[in-house]
């Protein structure tokens, strides 16, 4: 029973491959009458797909398809001529009537110079899975409708120079074996090119996306060339791999830019783009020069765990929101001069080797270098000069220092740094670096005593107003009088200031002695200059300006309330001007003695 039924089956599977063979062979007489062209069986077959609204399809699937592909002889080779395919796709074949659903063909294959250059296209096509043998070209050509192109094989040159896609344009899984060149087009809807295989070098150069462009998973195999491209809506190059080099300079990215754990095997050039939404190459790998110079980021920036083999050029850039590099690694000379970071520049767990060039940069925000390691040569300023770095524009003056009180404390990367420039003879930059870090370590200390008192509870009155006391005692005795040995200003400052606070002090206690001497001494600047040199001689330890030989001898009776204080002003002159030279003795030592 199961036999008869077996054979049933492949009795009426005959009849009907049979019938559907006559009814092609009758259909592609009339079609070869109405259009005047003598076509082929496989371009017959299309004819009558496509005046039905349905799909032309040459993939062979199953065995009733083989068997009826036998029958219907010389569909075996798939061939579409190139004078068929152009007069098709142009609508320029008579009595034929394409539906809405536009021209639908898989499997095809074209073995000959395909030419439609400046040709209007008025269907939704669909190629897809396609083989072009010979070159393609549709410069200056216009698609009206969608266009797909998936899937399909170019093994010559393809040329899109100039096309306009009024709607979406679908190469996504395409092969081009040789040179595709999509240079001035104009995408106005979606333009897929995810998972795309350009094996030779692929031209985008002053292309405008108005819709998504996708080129997640695209492999460029050579040089891939963007510039001066537009990317009006989302641009999407994830997990691309660009084995030649990636060409994005003057670049136009309107929205987010993806470019996540994209593979630059080549040189990446980006230099003087514009990144005006978020830009992510967070995980994205660089092995040769990667250029950002005179980039600029409007949006936030995400380089978190990007990995920089060759040398990473920013020099000039411009970040106006938060950046992001946490985690990265260069392993090349890395480039930051002149950089301008409006927010926060985030370089937490960053590893620099060998060189990292940082000078020249301003920073407007925090900027973080938590655990970073291995760089052996930053470059980077602490101090500012107006006449270094001139204008941000023409009416305002940078008044922005640079790292220093930008940089958020972290005592390891302190003590690396100071190493750092120590190693390098920057000892200006070394001085102010260490100034810095002991201005953050004591704020940091005063910030977590004051957290502690009011969270935790744990320390007592008498504690916290002593740990207090030491740290404002540290302010007034190593910062603001001798800046922690590293500013000769501040020491200079500090002796000015106790030789001018006694003056007006001497000068009135010793008033009513003067006044009874000679006529000269009643002048009042003749005595301030007196009180001058007397303070002056106080305050100098080891030094006499022989004052008590020009002036008389200062005499108070044993009730005046006046004696007192005298001897205790020039007490404690004399212990000040003591510490006064100890401070000055450590400063030549660390300053001028190395």
């Amino acid at each position: 029973m199961k036999t008869l039924l077996i054979v049933c089956l492949a009795l009426f599977s005959s009849c009907l491959i049979n019938t559907l063979a006559l009814a092609i062979s009758e259909r592609c007489s009339e079609i070869e009458q109405k259009s005047g062209l003598n076509l082929n069986e496989a371009e017959c077959y299309v004819l009558e797909r496509l005046e039905k609204g349905e799909l032309a399809h040459f993939k062979i699937s199953d065995d009733w398809q083989a068997k009826f592909q036998q029958r219907f002889s010389k569909l075996g080779n798939r061939r579409l001529r190139a004078n068929f395919l152009k007069r098709l796709l142009t609508g320029n074949l008579p009595d034929l009537e394409i539906t809405d659903k536009g021209v639908r063909i898989k499997f095809a294959s074209v073995g000959e110079a395909l030419d439609l250059k400046g040709a209007k296209i008025p269907y939704t096509i669909t190629l897809s899975n396609c083989n072009f043998e010979e070159e393609v070209e549709f410069e200056s050509a216009q698609f009206l409708a969608m266009a797909d192109f998936s899937a399909a094989q170019f093994f010559a040159d393809v040329e899109f120079r100039g096309t306009q896609f009024s709607a979406g344009a679908y190469f996504g899984l395409v092969q081009f074996f040789k040179k595709a060149n999509f240079s001035e087009s104009y995408f106005s809807g979606k333009a897929d090119f995810g998972w795309t295989q350009f094996s030779a070098k692929a031209y985008f150069r002053k292309v405008q996306f108005y819709g998504r462009a996708d080129f997640g998973g695209t492999l460029f195999s050579a040089g891939a060339y963007f510039s001066e491209t537009q990317f009006l809506s989302r641009a999407y190059f994830y997990e691309s791999q660009f084995s030649g080099k990636a060409d994005f300079g003057w670049t136009q990215f309107s929205a987010e830019a993806y470019f996540r754990e994209a593979l630059f095997f080549g040189n990446a050039n980006f230099f003087k783009a514009q990144f005006s939404g978020k830009a992510y190459f967070f995980k994205a790998q660089f092995s040769g020069e990667a250029y950002f110079g005179k980039a600029q980021f409007s949006g936030n920036v995400d380089i978190e765990g990007a990995q920089f083999y060759g040398e990473a050029y920013f020099g000039k850039a411009l970040f106006s929101e938060k950046a992001s590099f946490g985690e990265a690694t260069f392993s090349g000379s890395t480039y930051f001069s002149q950089v301008t970071f409006i927010k926060e520049a985030n370089f937490s767990s960053c590893n620099f080797a060998p060189k990292s060039m940082f000078n020249k940069s301003l920073f407007h925000d925090t900027v973080l270098f938590n655990d970073v390691s291995g760089f052996s040569k930053m470059f980077i300023e602490f101090t500012y000069s107006p006449d270094k770095f001139g204008y941000e524009n023409e009416n305002t003056t940078i008044t922005l220092r640079e790292l220093k009180n930008h940089l958020k404390y972290n005592e390891t990367f302190f003590i690396a740094l100071l190493k750092n420039f120590r190693d390098m003879g920057w000892y200006k930059e070394a001085d102010d670096c260490y100034y810095t870090y002991r201005i953050e370590k004591r704020k940091n200390r005063l910030k977590e005593l004051n957290k502690k008192s009011e969270k935790e509870k744990k320390l007592t009155a008498i504690i916290q107003m002593w740990q207090r006391a030491k740290l404002y005692g540290e302010w007034l005795l190593l910062d603001l009088t001798f800046g922690y040995g590293v500013k000769p200003k501040k020491i200079f400052w500090t002796f000015i200031l106790f030789w001018a606070f006694f003056i007006p002090i001497y000068s009135i206690l010793l008033r009513h002695q003067w006044i009874k001497k000679q006529k000269w001494f009643k002048d009042p600047h003749r005595r301030f200059f007196r009180a001058t040199v007397f303070s002056l001689d106080t305050l100098t330890p080891g030094v006499n300006f022989r004052s008590e030989a020009t002036l008389p001898p200062y005499t108070f009776s044993h009730s005046d309330f006046r004696k007192p204080i005298f001897n205790f002003c020039i007490r404690f002159q004399q212990i000040l001007g003591w510490y006064w030279a100890a401070l000055f003795l450590i400063l030549f030592s660390k300053i001028w003695i190395r």
